[in-house]
């Protein structure tokens, strides 16, 4: 269980577009689940900046990643790689590969067996855009380029009293 790019990229861009991100462990079977951890040099091969090199091309932008080793209560240890959520823009896939096509917007859907697929439907299209539009909004709000709503009532208050007094003078 080396690290392989081609067998893991879909689910990183895919929980790169999820809204908390999402973590994958290594050293675990599947079907049927099953611990076994990693040796040394299967350790040795989850460089996580040999791994960034290999998943930007992938992905624009790029996804953030960490990497870390953790020891279980078995006495094995496993890789545990920690994908975050997408910042401001949702990661779209920039190259193809094995089992992904460039141009393709990849998530792990809500509910149902775990699976990283493209987006199929305008809902699931809709929830990644407004998580993308609330992060911006909140970008703009702290660069002042946009005002918060209290600074809007507050701007609104002081215009219509300007109007007010006006007519007084």
């Amino acid at each position: 269980m080396n690290w392989n790019k081609q067998s893991i990229v879909k689910d990183i861009l895919a929980m790169a577009n999820t809204l908390d991100g999402g973590r994958i462990v290594f050293g675990i079977e599947d079907d049927p689940v099953n611990r076994v951890g990693l040796t040394d040099d299967q350790l040795e091969t989850f460089d996580q900046e040999v791994m960034k090199d290999q998943i930007d091309p992938y992905a624009d932008p790029d996804v953030q990643f960490d990497v870390s080793i953790a020891e279980g209560q078995d006495g094995f240890r496993y890789i545990v790689l920690t994908i975050q959520p997408f910042t401001l823009l949702p990661v779209i896939c920039s190259k193809g590969g094995e089992d992904v096509s460039a141009g393709r917007i990849y998530i792990r859907p809500r509910g149902g067996r775990p699976q990283s697929r493209e987006v199929r439907s305008s809902a699931e299209l809709r929830d990644i855009l407004d998580r993308s539009i609330a992060a911006n909004l909140r970008r703009y709000r702290e660069l002042g380029i946009v005002a918060d709503e209290d600074q809007e009532n507050e701007v609104d208050e002081a215009a219509a009293f300007d109007a007010e007094i006006e007519d007084l003078a």
